[in-house]
C-alpha cells in the first residue's frame, strides 16, 4: 500500500512542481543554514538539502554557522531579509533548548516534515553482540544531543549500567567505536551505518525487524523507549505561507524522485514526510516528549 502511495503522490507532485514553477529564475534566492559540526549526519543532510534546492531552482548557498546559537543570532537579525530554510529535529530543539538555544516549531516558520528517522545499536563488524550485553557495564557512543534519560531507562530495563560516551557529531561517534573507544554505538539509523563494512547494527526502534536488525524490543523487552523515533522537518524563516508551501512541493518532489535522496532514505527505512500523513506543530513537540525535553 505504501509503495501505491508513493507513486501516486511522486506524479501528482511532478505535475504540481512542473506546472506552479514556471522558470529557476522565479525561485530567487535562498539560504540553507547549517549549524552542525562538519562530518556528521546533520551537516550531510544539510548539504543534501542545499543541492536539492539548487535542482529545484532556487540560487541557494550555503550559512554555516558552525552552532545553534550563532544561528539564533541570525534568525533575530531583523535587517536579514533572505528566505532560509534548515532542517532541524524534535532531538536537536531539545538539546539546543537545554543548552540555551531557542529555536522551536511555529505555524509562521514550519514547512513540513521531511523524513522520520529510527535509531540502531550498533557494534563493530564482526563483534560477539551477546558477549558485549553480557557486561555488567557497557559503553555507548553517541552525541551529545542524546539524554540521559535514554540510557537510565535502558540502565533499568536491562539491569546493566549502560554509560554513553558523548561525541559532537554522529561522524565523530562511528569513529569512536570503531577505534574501540566504546562497545556499541545508538545513533540514527542511515545509510553510513546500514551499508557499512566495519560497524554493524543489530537493532532498531523500528516497530518491525528488518535488513537482518531485531527490534530494540526484542534486545531490551521492557525497555519504555523501545520505538523512540526523530522527524525532521523544514524550518522556514522569513518565508510567507504561500513560499512555505510551494518549498514544501518542491521538497516533496525531490525525495520522491531525486537519487541521492532515495540512495539516502530507502536503505536506513526511513519514511519520507509525504507517506506520514498531515503533521502539525503540535504533533512535532508532543513527538518530543519521549527524548524528556521540555519543548514549550
Amino acid at each position: 500500500m505504501r509503495s501505491i502511495l508513493k507513486i501516486l503522490f511522486a506524479l501528482f507532485v511532478s505535475f504540481s512542481f512542473f506546472g506552479v514553477n514556471a522558470s529557476a529564475a522565479d525561485k530567487g534566492s535562498l539560504k540553507v543554514a547549517i549549524y552542525a559540526k562538519e562530518g556528521g549526519n546533520s551537516w550531510m543532510q544539510g548539504q543534501m538539502l542545499h543541492e536539492s534546492m539548487l535542482e529545484a531552482g532556487y540560487k541557494s548557498e550555503v550559512l554555516a554557522t558552525g552552532n545553534c546559537l550563532n544561528l539564533a543570532k541570525y534568525l533575530g537579525n531583523a535587517d536579514e531579509k533572505t528566505p532560509t530554510i534548515f532542517l532541524h529535529s524534535e532531538l536537536s530543539m531539545g538539546s539546543k533548548i537545554a543548552k540555551g538555544c531557542r529555536i522551536v516549531p511555529e505555524e509562521e516558520n514550519f514547512v513540513a516534515v521531511a523524513f522520520k528517522r529510527v535509531l540502531a545499536m550498533c557494534a563493530p563488524m564482526g563483534a560477539d553482540v551477546n558477549a558485549i550485553l553480557s557486561k555488567d557495564e557497557i559503553t555507548v557512543a553517541v552525541t551529545n544531543s542524546f539524554p540521559d534519560t535514554i540510557f537510565t531507562e535502558m540502565s533499568k530495563a536491562s539491569g546493566k549500567n549502560i554509560k554513553r560516551v558523548t561525541y559532537k557529531s554522529s561522524g565523530s561517534a562511528f569513529k569512536g567505536l570503531v577505534a574501540g573507544d566504546t562497545d556499541l554505538l545508538y545513533t540514527g539509523l542511515t545509510k553510513r551505518e546500514a551499508t557499512s563494512k566495519v560497524v554493524s547494527c543489530f537493532a532498531t526502534t523500528n516497530d518491525k525487524p528488518f535488513g537482518g536488525m531485531k527490534t530494540m524490543k526484542d534486545v531490551f523487552p521492557k525497555y519504555k523507549l523501545a520505538q523512540l523515533h526523530n522527524l525532521w522537518y523544514i524550518y522556514g524563516h522569513n518565508m510567507t505561507a504561500k513560499q512555505r508551501e510551494q518549498m514544501k512541493t518542491d521538497l516533496f518532489h525531490l525525495i520522491a524522485n531525486n537519487k541521492g535522496w532515495q540512495a539516502f532514505i530507502v536503505p536506513s527505512k526511513m519514511v519520507p514526510g509525504y507517506e506520514l500523513g498531515p503533521i502539525t506543530v503540535s504533533d512535532l513537540i508532543e513527538n518530543g516528549k519521549p527524548w524528556g525535553y521540555d519543548i514549550k
